[in-house]
C-alpha cells in the first residue's frame, strides 16, 4: 500500500518492536500519523526503527508503551513531527524532553498525561518549542 498515509494500531495486543521494523523496512515512509498507543510491546527499538523509515511522519501516537528517554532520542532525527502523543509512558523523565525539545523544532502538540517522573524543569523546556500550542499535563503531579 504505497499510499498509505494513517494506520491505526490502537490497541492490537500482538504489534511489538519487529512489526515497526517491517513497516519501516517495506515502504512505511508514505505514513503520515501512526498510532500504536496501548500496544504494550511496543518499546524502544520500535522507535528505532521507525526513525529509520518513516521520514515524514507528522503525528505518532504511543500512549502507554513501554518506551523510554532513550527512545525518545531516537525520535530527534524525525524532524516533520508535529503532533507526539506520550501520556502515560511511565519511564519518561526530564533528560527525554530536553531531546525533543532540542530536536523536534516543528512539534506544536505533545500528550504527557499522566508522566510523573517529569518534573517542572522538563515542563519549562518543552515550553520553550517555538510552535507548541497544545500540551496535555493531565495527572502529572500525582505520585
Amino acid at each position: 500500500m504505497p499510499k498509505l498515509e494513517e494506520l491505526n494500531l490502537r490497541a492490537c495486543d500482538n504489534i511489538s518492536d519487529i512489526g515497526m521494523a517491517g513497516l519501516a523496512e517495506e515502504g512505511g515512509c508514505s505514513i503520515r500519523s501512526l498510532d500504536v498507543s496501548f500496544c504494550e510491546k511496543i518499546g524502544d527499538q520500535a522507535l528505532q526503527h521507525l526513525s529509520q523509515g518513516l521520514f515524514h511522519l507528522k503525528s505518532l501516537s504511543l500512549s502507554s508503551c513501554q518506551i523510554s528517554d532513550e527512545g525518545l532520542e531516537k525520535l530527534g532525527k524525525m524532524h516533520e513531527l508535529e503532533v507526539l502523543n506520550v501520556g502515560q509512558c511511565s519511564k519518561i523523565t526530564d533528560k527525554g524532553l530536553e531531546t525533543l525539545a532540542n530536536e523536534l523544532a516543528n512539534l506544536q502538540s505533545i500528550d504527557l498525561y499522566g508522566c510523573t517522573k517529569i518534573t517542572s524543569k522538563g515542563i519549562d523546556i518543552i515550553m520553550k518549542l517555538p510552535k507548541l500550542k497544545s500540551v496535555n499535563l493531565g495527572l502529572w503531579l500525582v505520585r
